[in-house]
């Protein structure tokens, strides 16, 4: 088996990126390619969630008219380097809202563990507070038909997306209020965030007793240490250039180490509770880095559009090597 997060044991210890797969697991056009081309690579990962909001939301990335799949075949909110390997994105959370993925009875069919993954992105912390209230109510009354082919749901929370205009040092004031709120469910609770956030925020989210597990991958902002005009060459991001309103987020080698150094430091404070890592995994190099920084499992996401012929090894590698790292005496308690 894999990971155990509270009572929940997924098989496996790698976990895909939100939206990888999308929202029910469905893919993109593209994946056709990539089966076909070097079989189903993402076997041997555990299904995450597209992150949905509460109302409907626009974002930057057109979609069909049933709401959740993508109408272009090469987004304008979606920038790669195929070169080295890093993808901007100013996706900004487009989706239908929680009651249409609901409505769409897809995620009534799962089995076995996955992960629900929710942000709020009102302006204002009243309307933010009252996003998690609708939404962990209206979760609660489905509650039931969502677990009923023995489904065991994780929630994860996500307050690391860069295209929300929500910083987190904006959202860091709200997060406590917000995990109380999601408790009443009785689910696990997964706290999502990119490398930046201070290993002493999550040493006190752990002290709180609200946390089951932190995910700490999501994209870095455009301007962190000028990785922006590294990779893409200009101090201005692609994505104000295309009218988007928002730099975007990166994700990618470059930003690999930022990973492991918040890992390492988290560790470091005394935060004991699992810990899923990524950004910029494109090697098993980087696994046994990170397992060596104290992570717990590992997320997959950019690898999987650029890298994709290297998948089924990293994949492989790290459920064989983070498994090795589970005993009774693991100092991170996992």
């Amino acid at each position: 088996m894999g990971l155990k997060i509270r009572d929940d044991e997924f098989p496996h210890y790698v976990f895909m990126g939100p939206g990888v797969r999308g929202f029910f697991g469905e893919g993109y056009w593209f994946h056709i390619l990539i089966k076909l081309l070097f079989g189903a690579i993402w076997s041997g990962m555990n299904f995450v969630a597209k992150t949905t909001t509460f109302p409907k939301r626009r974002g930057n990335l057109e979609l069909r008219a049933d709401g959740y799949r993508m109408r272009r075949m090469f987004p304008r909110c979606i920038l790669a380097r195929w070169l080295s390997s890093h993808v901007l994105n100013a996706v900004g959370l487009s989706g239908p809202g929680f009651l249409a993925l609901l409505d769409e009875g897809l995620w009534q069919g799962r089995t076995g563990p996955w992960v629900l993954s929710f942000m709020a992105v009102g302006k204002t912390k009243k309307e933010r507070i009252r996003e998690y209230r609708d939404f962990i109510d209206l979760l609660k009354t489905r509650l039931t038909e969502l677990c009923r082919n023995d489904a065991q749901i994780v929630l994860q929370l996500n307050f690391g997306c860069p295209n929300t205009e929500n910083p987190l040092e904006t959202l860091r004031c709200e997060i406590f209020e917000c995990l109380t709120i999601a408790r009443e469910t009785g689910l696990p609770l997964m706290v999502n965030f990119n490398a930046l956030v201070p290993a002493e925020l999550l040493l006190e989210l752990e002290q709180s007793g609200l946390v089951d597990c932190f995910w700490i991958a999501n994209t870095v902002p455009y301007n962190t240490d000028h990785l922006g005009e590294i990779i893409f060459g200009q101090e201005i991001s692609p994505m104000r250039q295309r009218g988007f309103g928002v730099d975007g987020g990166i994700s990618g080698p470059l930003c690999f180490h930022y990973t492991a150094e918040t890992v390492r430091a988290a560790r470091e404070v005394g935060v004991k509770l699992p810990i899923i890592a990524g950004n910029g995994i494109q090697s098993v190099g980087a696994v046994r880095c990170l397992k060596d920084a104290g992570a717990s499992a590992i997320e997959i996401a950019t690898a999987t559009i650029l890298r994709p012929w290297k998948v089924k090894r990293i994949v492989e590698y790290a459920n064989e090597t983070l498994a090795q790292g589970e005993s009774d005496e693991n100092p991170f308690g996992v």
